[in-house]
């Protein structure tokens, strides 16, 4: 039976059925309404209608779809062309400078261009001199203000007045080099002076105080001139003669200013003073010793090489076989007492002596612990550091600047131009050149702020206020090959000084300041006993960067301070009363040294010390966006920054925060990658308005040579081992080819390059010279091209970054370099690197695996020797994510700021560190070796006194050192490295003949030696023609006459 629902669904079926529909041509109703729309003819038209205009707006939409993207294509063609069309402006003006730079060549010129003219004779540019500072003289135009009382005293305006008679003088740069006469180049109109800027006027100061009027030194040969605002009272550069700069050993010099190369100036005044004894020790010639015996054996052992070879043998034997030796002298005779009576002689308390300003002090360090609270910071535990040697900063200050070399400095810091006026273009303006600190930017501005500062109310009317530029060197160093001894010191340089004196290791120039300890070996037990359990690594990374910073606190004390700010009125080594104000501009230092200094974490998400640049996009390097960044996102020591450093510091001693905790991380300090501790720097100069980013310079050794081009080659070398083939025995074997160049320019290179096994900067410098020939054809097209292009770029940028001497055009030059060097790196990175697996050098899997070790014995696990383990992972290309790589694009810019890469290489610290690595040999290597430094320092010095008063035996002055020289070859000139030994020659002499025949060259010998050589096509005929005319009646030839084979066979 069928459910009773069924029969009324059934019946609203139906009737929904028979539900009329209207129809939407006619209008009209009909119940079935399909069947009507088929014959209904208004219906089909309406459909067709619609559908018609649906498809015209169809249509119409893909023709304005189709017009904006043709509108699109055009824009961006019209937006390639014209960048295009600026790249194409760029290169023509890269270019116009390159050729503007090339030194005018002979060459057959077109008759459609102009002629180059060429000297009718080359002669050699010698450095000599130009009228000095007192001939300068005023721009015409420019009165003498009548007001201005300080632009130059009367003696030099008495010069100025008659400069037209005065004698040249010498000069010692190359851009002081002489005034020639230019007689196809008219003087460049004066440059108009800068406007003057409404300088304040304070109660002491006379109303009538204008703006002095700048001054130019006439300009030399190469139209190089200096300009200063104010003239200073004397020029350490007046009175230098050409053996001032032409210094090479093969020169004949006069004899040099022994106080100028005194190797205890760095350490004090007291070990010098010893040195000034002479009439005392003449009075007993073997004070402090008995006698003459027991003198020569100490002074052997202190004296010479620290390691005694052969050569340290034979002086042993002529002391023993002299004839004042006794050997009754030495009865009863030890060591340990002379060594007494060298520490003895002119007591003065040690090596560091007080009247050095030498002190021992100690600083006090925080311990903090995660959970542990404490009322504040100073009720917290603390670590008492002591040992610290160290000297005041004035004192090493007083001791510079009157000392002998405080002669060469420059008071004044100036600008230096050079005129490139030609026949074509005789109003040029002057282009800006960068030498030396004192000659940039950074200096000439505190100059500026400091002359515009009222002078002190106390001073003589006609002292001098001058600025102490300063730069600062700091870095760990390695004593011994093997152990762990190290240290730590602290050097200051005195910018004032020329760099080509002050980069020259024989001057002395590295004052030291301070040596830093090291984190004592009970620290750890120490920290046990106040909290029961072992310092985190966190704790052991904040404890670091305080005692960095307590140190330099210690230096930067209140004396310091007071001389910052007011000045130290000291009578300076020239006589003059000058008011010295000191300025530190540089801090150079390796990255992770940097890293402690600024209070950055090492390598974090913000790596760089002088920008907040996220680490992801170090790759940027170069382009227009990554340039623009820098100086926006520009780290800025903020008086908020010190506040977050405040409360972060409370939360870790009084709440129990983590150092490097979520709570810490969350504030600005985690995301600008900051340590929670304050930079001495920061605190001492942030109320001065000093920004303590600005001091942490780039630094090309470490940056470049031994960070870019070094992790580069590494990867290259990897790419040739991953594909597979001899590519690395090839690569060593065409370095094994490369012959020497030069005096240590281009070394000798061994025999396995691609070890790298001790290679120092200098050796990666080197490969980078000759890299290219090397690496040519060692892999297929097109990885070839992109490695040669990618190393000519590295090349060129590491040439522009080692110049001396850059001017506007070299920096902007050296800018585009920038770019293209991150575009190479770039290209190399994503069409090179893909293309081969590459995997750790055979040293870094060896590294790996005894830092595994290391870390497995000290954790007390047992090493485990899986195989899996020693074989070597994946390594891929990653400096272009190093903030090494970050930090070259900075160094253009700071040019300009604070001179030439080598005014702030690390280099010159490295060298200072040789002399503290040479006298810890003669130490006992305890804990004591920094202080038994110092002994060894002055017993030296003792010892080389009482040496200048004993008469030199004459055979033992005439005894050399026996060379032993193989035969060479036959070649037409000897290398540099077998350079016959000449006698001292004048610098302007252009060259030097032997009077000597102890190297041969036969005539058969050098024609089959060269044969082949175009530059030997008939020259056994040319020679006997010269020499011909140079014989006996020779002179009596007529000039035409063509020498027969008879007169050629006679001679």
């Amino acid at each position: 039976m069928r459910p009773l629902w069924v029969l009324p669904l059934i019946l609203l079926v139906a009737l929904l059925w028979m539900v009329k529909q209207q129809c939407y041509g006619c209008k009209k109703t009909y119940a079935d309404l399909s069947n009507h729309l088929h014959k209904c003819k208004k219906a089909q038209a309406f459909v067709d209608v619609g559908l018609r205009r649906r498809i015209d707006k169809e249509q119409e939409r893909s023709r304005l779809r189709v017009a904006a993207q043709q509108r699109q294509a055009q824009e961006k063609s019209a937006k390639a062309a014209e960048a295009k069309e600026r790249l194409a402006q760029r290169r023509a003006q890269l270019e116009v400078e390159r050729e503007a730079s090339i030194p005018v060549t002979i060459e057959d010129a077109p008759t459609h261009r102009r002629r180059r003219r060429a000297p009718g004779k080359f002669a050699d540019m010698l450095p000599t001199s130009l009228k000095g500072l007192p001939h300068l003289r005023l721009k015409p135009g420019f009165p003498v203000p009548p007001c201005h009382v300080q632009l130059s005293t009367p003696a030099i305006l008495s010069h100025i007045s008659a400069s037209a008679s005065s004698p040249r003088r010498p000069r010692a740069t190359v851009e002081d080099a002489p005034d020639d006469t230019m007689d196809d180049i008219q003087p460049s109109p004066p440059i108009p002076a800068p406007a003057p800027a409404p300088a304040p006027a304070p109660a002491p100061v006379p109303p009538c105080q204008p703006v002095p009027p700048p001054i130019d030194t006439p300009p030399n040969r190469f139209g190089v001139f200096r300009r200063y605002t104010t003239a200073p009272r004397s020029d350490p550069e007046e009175g230098l003669t050409l053996d001032a700069f032409a210094d090479a050993s093969t020169h004949l010099r006069a004899p040099l200013d022994p106080r100028e190369r005194d190797p205890l100036r760095p350490f004090g005044s007291t070990a010098r003073t010893l040195l000034t004894q002479a009439r005392d020790v003449a009075a007993n010639s073997f004070a402090p010793f008995l006698n003459w015996s027991t003198f020569k054996l100490m002074e052997w052992q202190y004296t010479g090489s620290v390691a005694k070879s052969a050569g340290e043998l034979q002086r042993m034997v002529d002391i023993v076989t002299d004839e004042r030796f006794k050997k009754e002298d030495l009865l009863g005779f030890r060591v340990e007492d002379g060594q007494r009576k060298l520490d003895d002689f002119r007591a003065t308390g040690g090596a560091f002596s007080a009247e050095d300003g030498w002190r021992e002090g100690s600083v006090r360090i925080a311990l903090p612990r995660a959970g542990e609270t404490h009322e504040d910071e100073e009720h917290a535990h603390n670590l008492d550091i002591k040992k610290i040697w160290y000297r005041p900063f004035v004192e090493v200050i007083k001791s510079a600047f009157t000392d002998v070399t405080a002669q060469k400095f420059h008071w004044y810091p100036h600008t230096l131009f050079c005129k490139r006026a030609t026949p074509d273009q005789p109003d040029a303006q002057p282009e800006r050149l960068y030498t030396d600190v004192y000659n940039c930017d950074a200096m000439i501005r505190e100059h500026e702020e400091l002359q515009r500062q009222p002078p002190n109310p106390d001073d003589p009317p006609d002292t001098e206020r001058v600025i102490a530029a300063i730069g600062v060197y700091s870095d760990s160093t390695l004593l011994a090959n093997f152990g762990s001894a190290s240290l730590w010191p602290i050097y200051a340089y005195f910018l004032n000084l020329s760099k080509y004196l002050r980069l020259k290791p024989t001057m002395f120039a590295a004052h030291h300041l301070a040596y830093i300890p090291s984190l004592p070996a009970t620290l750890f037990q120490y920290y046990a006993e106040c909290y029961g359990a072992p310092p985190t690594d966190a704790v052991i990374r904040l404890i670091k960067h305080d005692l960095i910073q307590q140190v330099w606190l210690l230096l930067l004390d209140d004396e310091f301070m007071k001389a910052y700010e007011h000045g130290i009125l000291l009578l300076c080594a020239d006589g003059i009363l000058r008011r010295i104000f000191p300025r530190i501009f540089i801090y150079s230092a390796d990255y992770p040294e940097k890293c402690l200094v600024a209070c950055i974490k090492c390598l974090g998400r913000h790596a760089c010390p002088d920008c907040t640049i996220d680490r992801c996009n170090f790759w940027k390097m170069g382009m227009k966006t990554d340039m623009a960044d820098r100086v926006k996102m520009a780290r800025k020591d903020s008086s908020i920054l010190h506040d977050v450093i405040r409360m972060v510091r409370k939360w870790i001693f009084e709440k129990g925060t983590a150092p490097e905790g979520n709570s810490v991380k969350a504030t600005k300090l985690g995301s600008f990658s900051m340590t929670p501790t304050r930079s001495a720097f920061s605190e001492r100069f942030a109320s001065f308005g000093r920004n303590v980013y600005e001091l942490f310079v780039p630094d090309l050794m470490h940056e470049f040579e031994l960070g870019v081009w070094k992790g580069t080659f590494m990867h290259l070398i990897r790419i040739l081992i991953a594909a597979g083939r001899d590519g690395c025995q090839k690569l060593d074997e065409r370095f094994s080819m490369i012959p020497t160049f030069g005096r240590a320019v281009i070394r000798r290179f061994g025999g396995n390059v691609s070890g790298m096994k001790k290679f120092a900067a200098r050796d990666f410098e080197q490969v980078l010279k000759c890299a290219i020939p090397c690496f040519e054809g060692l892999l297929p097209e097109p990885m070839n091209s992109i490695v040669l292009t990618m190393l000519f770029e590295l090349g060129r940028w590491h040439a522009l970054a080692k110049l001396q001497l850059h001017s506007d055009s070299t920096i902007s030059a050296f800018s585009a370099a920038t770019s293209t060097l991150g575009q190479a790196m770039r290209a190399f990175l994503r069409h090179v690197c893909p293309r081969y697996e590459t995997k750790e050098l055979p040293r870094e899997t060896q590294s790996r695996h005894r830092r595994r070790a290391a870390k497995m014995q000290a954790s007390g696990v047992a090493t485990s020797s899986d195989s899996a383990t020693l074989l070597p992972k994946f390594k891929a290309f990653t400096v272009l994510d190093t903030p090494k790589y970050h930090r070259l694009g900075d160094h253009a810019r700071a040019i300009s700021e604070t001179g030439t890469t080598d005014n702030k290489t690390t280099q010159m610290g490295e060298f200072e560190h040789r002399r503290a690595k040479r006298f810890y040999t003669r130490t006992n290597k305890n804990s004591t070796f920094g202080l038994q430094i110092g002994l060894e320092v002055r017993r030296a010095a003792v010892l080389g006194k009482v040496s200048k008063t004993q008469v030199q035996d004459p055979q033992l002055r005439k005894r050399g050192r026996a060379k032993t020289r193989s035969r060479r070859g036959w070649r037409l000139q000897l290398r540099f490295q077998d350079a016959q030994p000449l006698p001292p020659t004048q610098p302007d002499q252009h060259h030097h003949i032997s009077c000597e025949a102890r190297y041969p060259v036969t005539l058969d010998n050098f024609l089959y030696e060269n044969e082949g050589d175009p530059a030997c096509e008939n020259f056994e005929r040319e020679l006997k023609a010269h020499l011909l005319r140079r014989l006996p009646g020779g002179d009596a030839l007529p000039p035409d006459y063509t020498p027969t084979n008879d007169d050629l066979f006679s001679v």
